[in-house]
C-alpha cells in the first residue's frame, strides 16, 4: 500500500487533509466570516448564505470502540456515519472518516432510502455484494461485532 513518504500513513488514491478546529470569540466571528466569504465558495448543499442543516447518525459497536479510541487519542482510527442534508432524503450518504495522526480522510457512498431503512433494521447482507468498497467495508465492520 502506498503511503505519504516518511510518515507511514497509508493513502493509496485517497485524499488526506488536515482538519484544524479553533475556538472563536463571538465578536471575532462575523468579521472573520465576511473575510472568508471573499475567498471561499458555498458548499454544494447550501440553501443560502446561512449554509445548510446536517443530520448525522454515527455507528459504533457494543463496546463504544470508536468513542473510546477518540477519547484516548488513538493514532489510527475510523468512524462511520449516515448523513442527510437540509432534512431531505434526496441525498443520503454513508461516510467513513479515517484519522491517521494529524491527517484526515473522508469517503462517502450514496445510498437510497430503502438501503437506509434496511441498515436501520439490521438487514445489511445486501452490502456484502455491492461493488462499492466503502459499503462492503461497512458491512464487514459491523457484521463481525
Amino acid at each position: 500500500m502506498k503511503g505519504r513518504k516518511g510518515t507511514g500513513i497509508p493513502n493509496g488514491n485517497k485524499r488526506l487533509r488536515h482538519e484544524l478546529k479553533y475556538y472563536l470569540r463571538l465578536n471575532d466571528y462575523e468579521p472573520l466570516r465576511q473575510k472568508l466569504r471573499l475567498v471561499t465558495e458555498l458548499a454544494p448543499y447550501s440553501v443560502d448564505e446561512e449554509g445548510y442543516h446536517i443530520r448525522s447518525l454515527y455507528f459504533d459497536d457494543l463496546h463504544d470502540t470508536a468513542l473510546h479510541e477518540k477519547n484516548y487519542g488513538v493514532f489510527k482510527r475510523r468512524k462511520y456515519r449516515i448523513r442527510i442534508y437540509n432534512k431531505s432524503d434526496a441525498a443520503i450518504k454513508l461516510e467513513r472518516k479515517s484519522k491517521f495522526g494529524g491527517y484526515i480522510c473522508k469517503e462517502a457512498a450514496s445510498i437510497t432510502r430503502a438501503d437506509y431503512e434496511s441498515i436501520m433494521a439490521g438487514q445489511v447482507d445486501f452490502l456484502q455484494e455491492t461493488p462499492n468498497s466503502l459499503l462492503r467495508d461497512f458491512y464487514y465492520r459491523f457484521s463481525e461485532r
